[in-house]
């Protein structure tokens, strides 16, 4: 439960600090004419910079001096806002608990009489929550991605990933939710596409089903059987043992645990299965989380944003707020206040992240398969980097330890 080293960094700085990262992020460089200070009005005006900083606003200080004529003058030109880069460093986020070990065992296991494996994707983010793991396992079964959630996701990214993993060998994929009045029989349907020479007592079909946590798997079982025999729960990690399901006399399902992977390589999936709530909440930052998904929705729902909180803002005014800006105001919409008038930071991305998860803010899918594809490259090829400097390192290490190597032929003394 200790806090990410990026929070950490964040909420150790001191005033200064605070002010110089928040002047970066909302004005161009710096370029003013400065007359003699003394340091009478030297701290009036720094005190003055500070606030204007402080209020998250493009800044305009001017400071004239009480005694005699007005002195000094510090104008900082108006500029357009932009979403810099941030200074502190990305969050990395990791979660696989020890049952997830177990269940990795379970269906290595298990995949030996297992006919076609279901794979329940969040519609919202089919990338993100397609496991490489499980790929890795499975090897050459036939898959079935079932986008579950696909009535909260928008319908025409869902279009396009159904036709980007129907593009794949060994792959059919169908969209569905809890509310399809009949997804038993879609789904033995396409399973049998895909093992045609499956079926009947003599050789009755045997399915695993798989997915990461809170995919709404559990929910999907206790329709598909028309009984609850699978818990549920908003959150990561519900179900913890392999249960066998009969969907019909022929027709045999193997529900699983869900399961992350060991090390995620691609950070905008570790965010966007964060926001979710596919990840444990112990391994990430709320508020971190929180500014990434809005930079997401301010890129391709900012009006869904604008209805959602009402801001009263000017037309448009939403897709260009900074992201942190954009979260203290819905923080003071919403009356997530601390005292002194400051805004809880940790409250108010926790209603942006139910919002999002409970689907009040609409109908939403976080990535497309090109973005995902682009995510995915630069993460393996980061990833690449990040083992060629470890291996450079431990070669390094090997040829500086001091042992000296005794020639075959050499005789002692």
């Amino acid at each position: 439960n200790q806090p990410t080293r990026a929070a950490w960094l964040i909420r150790s700085r001191t005033l200064v600090e605070r002010a110089t990262y928040g002047a970066s992020k909302i004005t161009k460089p710096i370029s003013a004419k400065v007359t003699l200070l003394n340091s009478t009005s030297l701290s009036a005006l720094l005190a003055a910079a500070l606030r204007g900083v402080s209020r998250g606003a493009g800044m305009e200080v001017k400071y004239a001096v009480a005694r005699g004529k007005v002195g000094p003058r510090l104008s900082l030109p108006p500029s357009d806002r932009f979403k810099s880069i941030r200074k502190y460093p990305r969050m990395a986020i990791q979660w696989f608990p020890g049952h997830m070990h177990l269940t990795r065992k379970a269906i290595t296991e298990r995949i030996k009489d297992i006919d076609v494996v279901i794979e329940v994707l969040d519609a919202r983010l089919p990338g993100s929550s397609a496991n490489p793991l499980l790929a890795e396992i499975t090897g050459h079964k036939p898959t079935l991605k079932v986008l579950n959630k696909q009535d909260v996701a928008d319908a025409d990214r869902t279009v396009l990933w159904v036709d980007w993993y129907n593009a794949q060998s060994d792959t059919r994929a169908l969209p569905l939710d809890a509310s399809d009045p009949a997804p038993t029989r879609k789904l033995i349907d396409a399973c049998h596409l895909l093992s045609p020479n499956r079926g009947g007592m003599a050789k009755p079909m045997r399915v695993l089903i798989c997915g990461v946590p809170n995919v709404g798997k559990s929910t999907l079982i206790n329709t598909l059987s028309n009984k609850r025999q699978a818990k549920t729960g908003d959150e990561a990690g519900i179900t913890k043992l392999e249960q066998r399901i009969t969907l019909a006399d022929d027709f045999y399902l193997w529900d699983t645990p869900g399961m992350l992977w060991p090390r995620i390589v691609v950070p905008e999936s570790g965010y966007n299965l964060a926001a979710s709530g596919a990840v444990g909440r112990n391994a990430y930052d709320e508020e971190l989380v929180a500014l990434e998904l809005l930079r997401r929705l301010q890129k391709n729902y900012a009006p869904l944003l604008e209805a959602r909180y009402k801001l009263g803002l000017p037309a448009g005014a939403v897709a260009e707020m900074h992201d942190e800006e954009l979260l203290e105001a819905i923080g003071r919409k919403r009356g997530a206040m601390l005292g002194g008038g400051k805004v809880n930071l940790q409250k108010t991305a926790e209603i942006v992240m139910t919002d999002f998860r409970t689907a009040i803010l609409g109908r939403i899918t976080l990535e497309t398969p090109t973005e995902f594809e682009a995510w995915r490259a630069a993460g393996l090829a980061e990833d690449a980097k990040r083992q060629a400097k470890k291996d450079a390192r431990a070669k390094s290490k090997g040829k500086g330890s001091g042992v000296r190597e005794t020639a075959p032929d050499s005789e002692e003394e």
